[in-house]
């Protein structure tokens, strides 16, 4: 006896709702939501962000390759998104593991600064002076300049 497998197509809609759920749930990972006061609001913005980039996007890719956009329709406009939700949702897990590796630094560098005092020179006015003008340099941003200006 021979059996034969039937693959059903699923239809467009149902393909639609399930990558929208799916895409709302997975931005509840977004830690800004648990700390914005707006929370639903910033959840919306999390799921919304992505999917209307991801509009804007594959549109303009379907006025300039109108054949291909057509021949590459759902697939290609979720993969997209999906991409962008992930930035959106990583970008402050990947600030908040960056920003305890620069606290974890500079509590070694302050250890080791505590643990041999006697080995480092007095700093001379001079010195302080070329310090501070470098460390002005080094955070330009704060002042809303260019390190050239």
């Amino acid at each position: 006896m021979q059996t034969t497998m039937v693959t059903q197509v699923t239809s467009k809609p149902l393909i639609f709702a399930r990558h929208l759920i799916g895409m709302g749930i997975v931005a509840l990972a977004n830690p800004l939501i648990y700390y914005s006061d707006q929370p639903a609001f910033r959840w919306l913005e999390t799921w919304a962000t992505p999917i209307v980039l991801a509009l804007v996007a594959y549109g303009l890719y379907a006025l300039f390759l109108t054949q291909r956009a057509k021949a590459a329709w759902p697939k290609s406009f979720f993969i997209l998104a999906w991409v962008l939700l992930t930035m959106l949702v990583a970008g402050p897990w990947i600030d908040k593991f960056r920003s305890s590796q620069d606290v974890a630094q500079a509590r070694q560098s302050a250890s080791a600064a505590q643990v041999a005092p006697a080995t480092t020179r007095p700093a001379s006015q001079a010195d302080s002076a070329n310090q501070s003008a470098t460390s002005e340099d080094k955070e330009w941003w704060k002042k809303g300049s260019t390190p050239l200006n």
